[in-house]
């Protein structure tokens, strides 16, 4: 083989090896999915301006705004309904991208193509080894085309997510935020107002059985350690006297006849370990129960503070009780300065309209059409001269009909 046709094979060595690593496909998926939570909370944040608009949008007070015209709630915040609305209607798009990005990562990285790439691999490899193999331009062409299918979605979430992570994500963090304030600023002073007393009353009747519970576990759990212990105890008790027989027992005795006692506690060993093994699993089933009891008594103990454990449940506690909030604010002061906070919220909306838009789907085209043109420029070198005589493929390449 010459150095070409070695240099070749390298290349598809290369290439079939680098489909199975799985290093690019964890942190690239890691990505999306840490891009759609921050996304779905961004549109939860939409929703609930919307909710805070809308019901205010309800009230029944007008404004004098001189010469005999007047303004209705209505029709003042209407402006900033309709960019809420926009801004809704841009994060269900980018939280759509995602998705699909994410359901495409999913199908290019499965185990079919890094199987596919391997046999072409191969077979363009015994191409190389074996001179006039059917069909080398076909093959070449079908290693070529899976590893672009294979590589070119990866690598495309990869550079978006180190632009983002680098350009983007400290801005997107803190106009939310600013968002959110919004929110906290029209919250309730203490949240236990916002529940009513019959909820209270069962959430504290869960809490205060769960406390039960979780003391009896803890109870079952020391009962069933003390048990293991004790058997420890006493198999180490039989390995040492078995060790002990043993040794003074002679060779022959032990071949030609077994010891009773001996036969006696060699069961007894099995029996007791056998017991180690029950209880242990006994053991893990409490210890789960006793995590997800206390799990539920964190998320009840926030529940009676008004603040969802969650993010998603904040959202839904944010919409759900907006209209209890607004409907207080009859007055026209108190509308008034909900419009004043709404206007300086519209600078945050429209950056945060930009960012997603760049991030979810500016810069995955730019970066997925940088690479389909890498992928052109590489295709039209002239393959053939790398292998020589065992690969002759035109150097005008017809391979960009297929991308």
């Amino acid at each position: 083989m010459n150095s070409n046709r070695l240099i070749t094979a390298i290349a598809v060595a290369l290439i079939t090896a680098a489909s199975w690593l799985t290093v690019f496909d964890a942190r690239s998926t890691k990505y999306v999915d840490d891009a759609i939570v921050q996304s779905t909370a961004a549109f939860a944040v939409a929703r609930g301006l919307n909710a805070i608009i809308s019901t205010a949008q309800s009230t029944q007070v007008s404004f004098s705004i001189g010469a005999g015209l007047s303004m209705t709630v209505g029709e003042m915040l209407d402006p900033l309904n309709d960019l809420v609305e926009q801004y809704s209607t841009l994060m269900k798009v980018s939280i759509i991208s995602l998705v699909i990005q994410k359901l495409l990562l999913e199908i290019t990285t499965d185990t079919f193509f890094k199987i596919a790439i391997t046999a072409s691999g191969l077979l363009v490899i015994a191409g190389l080894l074996i001179p006039k193999v059917p069909f080398q331009t076909f093959l070449l062409r079908a290693l070529f085309s899976l590893a672009l299918i294979r590589f070119i979605l990866v690598f495309t979430v990869l550079a978006n997510g180190i632009v983002e992570q680098s350009f983007l994500s400290e801005e997107i963090e803190t106009e939310t935020k600013r968002l959110q304030i919004l929110h906290d600023e029209n919250q309730d002073e203490t949240g236990n107002e916002l529940l009513s007393s019959k909820t209270t009353t069962e959430l504290t009747a869960r809490q205060e059985k769960n406390k039960d519970l979780i003391a009896n576990l803890a109870q079952a759990d020391f009962q069933l350690t003390s048990i293991k212990e004790k058997i420890t105890n006493d198999i180490a008790a039989i390995d040492s006297y078995l060790n002990q027989t043993q040794s003074n027992v002679k060779t022959l005795d032990r071949i030609i006849r077994q010891d009773e006692a001996t036969e006696h506690y060699a069961r007894l060993k099995s029996e007791y370990q056998k017991h180690i093994e029950a209880t242990q699993r006994q053991l893990q089933v409490i210890n789960h129960h006793l995590e997800e009891t206390a799990l539920e008594n964190e998320k009840i103990k926030q529940e009676l503070k008004g603040r969802p454990s969650d993010w998603l449940g904040q959202a839904g506690r944010w919409i759900s009780d907006g209209n209890a909030k607004i409907a207080s604010m009859l007055d026209q002061a108190s509308i008034k300065a909900l419009k004043e906070k709404l206007d300086k919220s519209v600078e945050s909306i429209l950056r945060l309209m930009a960012l997603f838009i760049f991030k979810t789907l500016i810069l995955p085209l730019l970066f997925m059409a940088a690479l389909m043109w890498g992928a052109r420029q590489i295709d039209r070198v002239n393959l053939a001269t790398l292998s020589r005589n065992s690969l002759i493929i035109d150097s005008n390449s017809t391979y960009s009909k297929y991308v």
